[in-house]
């Protein structure tokens, strides 16, 4: 103690220095800790920067090229779907290839496939009526207006082509064929109105189809739609509807209505004839030996009506336009 008593001073700023130094130390031990955490944390941020640069996100050259590729491939794989469609556009399917130009070229068109259309029905052994037009009763006399010229031209080839099919079909009787009603049906040209409610109009030969089972969409698909009436065995309608379900158009079948149907002969008012009753009467009367012997049928051929809805799809999607695949 006598020391310090002799040199206070110099004790004291011993002391201080001492008291500095202690305080530096433990500064400096808190500053490493904290550098420590600030260099974890530049660390952490340029890992995340590397991976970020390996993923090669920025839009570089070799991406483009990339995309550029995927992009044809995607179109390539819409353009064969339109084909598996037969809708590469509006216009080019063959089957609508030579539109009339005017209204006198479409009458006669409208004329030959009618006359054509009955030959083929007598070939075919099926009955038709003396004024059948096949849907195309209102131009018996004149052309279409100018701008239904080409939608009826359309009607008419996919008309001949679903006649074809159920002539080939063989019923006994064609009843009557309607068609889309220009004036009720929407997505149309010359400015029709929407759709109210669907309906027939046996005296034009038109008729709408229910809106509730239509695949038409403004701008997107446009359909045309057909009601064919038949007299014929169930045979008739299956190989009618094979054929359609076969065929390479985009043709889908909406609804089949049957009703039985006898000849007008055999059908009696205010009560259906009971054929097992017919069948006791026959086996009464007759020697059911006799009947095999002569191959004589013991139940007729039972002839239904048919009324087919069929509706034809225009994929109004225009196909994309090719890009160059490669490119850089």
């Amino acid at each position: 103690m006598q020391p310090v008593r002799q040199h206070p001073v110099f004790y004291t700023v011993i002391l201080v220095l001492v008291l500095l130094l202690a305080v530096e130390l433990v500064v400096l031990i808190m500053g490493r800790q904290s550098l420590g955490v600030i260099v974890s944390d530049f660390e952490l941020h340029q890992r995340r920067y590397e991976t970020l640069s390996e993923n090669r996100i920025a839009p570089t050259t070799e991406n483009a090229r990339l995309v550029l590729a995927d992009l044809e491939q995607n179109s390539q794989i819409l353009v064969q779907m339109l084909d598996t469609l037969n809708a590469s556009g509006s216009n080019e399917l063959l089957l609508f290839q030579g539109v009339p130009p005017s209204r006198t070229d479409a009458y006669f068109n409208l004329a030959t496939f009618v006359e054509r259309t009955r030959q083929l029905a007598q070939q075919a052994g099926v009955e038709v009526g003396p004024e059948e037009r096949f849907g195309f009763g209102a131009y018996a006399h004149e052309g279409p207006d100018a701008d239904y010229i080409e939608g009826i031209f359309k009607q008419r080839r996919i008309a001949e082509v679903l006649l074809e099919a159920l002539f080939s079909a063989k019923p006994e009787r064609l009843i009557g064929v309607l068609r889309d009603d220009w004036e009720r049906a929407p997505d149309e040209p010359g400015g029709v109105r929407p759709v109210t409610r669907p309906g027939s109009n046996k005296v034009s030969e038109t008729f709408v189809i229910d809106p509730q089972v239509t695949a038409r969409v403004p701008d997107v698909v446009r359909t045309y739609a057909f009601r064919l009436e038949f007299v014929g065995q169930t045979a008739s309608l299956r190989t009618f509807m094979n054929l359609v379900a076969g065929s390479d158009l985009p043709l889908v079948v909406r609804s089949v209505e049957v009703e039985s149907h006898a000849p007008p002969a055999r059908r009696t008012r205010g009560r259906r004839e009971d054929p097992f009753a017919t069948i006791a009467d026959q086996a009464s009367n007759l020697d059911l030996l006799a009947l095999q012997a002569a191959r004589v049928p013991i139940v007729n051929r039972n002839l239904s009506r048919f009324a087919v809805t069929v509706e034809f799809l225009e994929i109004r999607i225009a196909p994309p336009k090719q890009v160059g695949g490669g490119s850089s």
